[in-house]
């Protein structure tokens, strides 16, 4: 698994979305701030995936063709908890994502 962003990894060519949160933009932010918080989320992801190996358990596909899938243990809350993601959830319709750049 290799860690893409804050909210998103590939298993070999395969591009999975976690689900639960959603982390700052890290390829197209808005502002300075929101890179600097996807770089942290990043960072951190890569540090669970390391550290917790977890387990993928895929849920679907979404709209952009990405494998829909959680993980166990779910890194989300301690993501949250830093202030560098946010609970993010579709049911069927989403929560609206939040402006990293003027939110504090």
């Amino acid at each position: 698994m290799v860690v893409i962003d804050g909210d998103t990894i590939s298993v070999g060519h395969e591009r999975v979305r976690l689900q639960g949160f959603n982390a700052p933009e890290l390829h197209s932010p808005a502002c300075a701030r929101e890179l600097e918080l996807a770089i942290q989320a990043k960072e951190f992801l890569t540090r669970w995936m390391v550290e917790k190996r977890p387990i993928l358990i895929r849920t679907g596909v979404d709209r952009y063709g990405r494998t829909l899938a959680r993980i166990i243990p779910d890194p989300g809350p301690a993501l949250v908890a830093r202030g560098i993601a946010e609970e993010y959830i579709c049911n069927p319709r989403c929560l609206r994502k939040k402006d990293w750049c003027n939110a504090r």
